[in-house]
């Protein structure tokens, strides 16, 4: 049965990538480079099997990482087109969306964790920062404290925070949003990274940052946040139209 072959083969060499990370003294290079080749052949070999699309998209991601763009947007595009009924299908179409994103309209639409409805399109004329975020995430959190002075510093020129919140419950997200005294909205929808608003948004990592002008365009879509506060500085100096 080529189905059980293909799941038990993508299995296997899944499992072999997490002991080659694990092993003592590992060559992380060279693991990688094993693991991109196995998916590969992976496709190659089995490209009816659903894990196809799980493999074409570790492929995308890889690629993006690597700073190759160009093919990773390919490899969304691939699942997109020939697997419009796997789940991966709305988050191969939000990465490639994203990766292409700068200088485009977008859209975003939410509940707030207080329960109030959230709109991007009604902060036109504001700069707005769009976090996605999680406390499982360290890097996030370090985040959060650079944009919580931002926010104290530039909201009087126009600029604006909306938080994307992947917990796995809305409660660790509340709880912390509390104690931390994040002021700005922080929109939440279950599931993590596999949400709507994940997926809608191409999410496939943490922190992952856009920054939208005011005319509610996107200015920058992979923004540090050192970065931060000179970048709205020059987005808030410029035309609204």
């Amino acid at each position: 049965r080529s189905d059980l072959i293909a799941f038990l083969t993508f299995r296997y060499r899944t499992a072999d990538y997490s002991r080659g990370l694990q092993a003592p003294n590992a060559d992380f290079s060279k693991v990688q480079e094993k693991w991109l080749k196995d998916l590969h052949e992976f496709v190659r070999s089995f490209p009816k099997s659903p894990d196809a699309a799980e493999a074409m998209l570790q492929l995308a991601i890889a690629q993006e990482f690597a700073g190759k763009e160009d093919e990773a947007t390919l490899w969304y595009g691939r699942i997109a087109r020939d697997y419009p009924n796997s789940p991966l299908s709305k988050k191969a179409i939000g990465a490639s969306w994203r990766l292409n994103s700068v200088g485009k309209t977008i859209s975003l639409k939410g509940t707030s964790s207080t329960g109030s409805p959230i709109d991007l399109a009604s902060y036109r004329g504001k700069v707005v920062l769009i976090h996605c975020w999680a406390t499982w995430c360290e890097p996030c959190k370090a985040d959060l404290e650079v944009i919580k002075k931002l926010q104290d510093k530039l909201a009087i020129r126009g600029f604006m925070a909306i938080g994307v919140n992947l917990d796995h419950t809305k409660a660790t997200m509340t709880e912390y949003q509390r104690s931390q005294r994040l002021t700005w909205p922080q929109l939440y929808e279950t599931g993590g990274l596999e949400s709507r608003l994940a997926n809608e948004l191409g999410v496939v990592t943490l922190p992952t940052m856009l920054l939208i002008d005011k005319t509610g365009r996107v200015a920058r879509r992979n923004i540090h946040s050192g970065q931060l506060e000179a970048e709205i500085l020059r987005l808030q100096k410029s035309p609204s139209r």
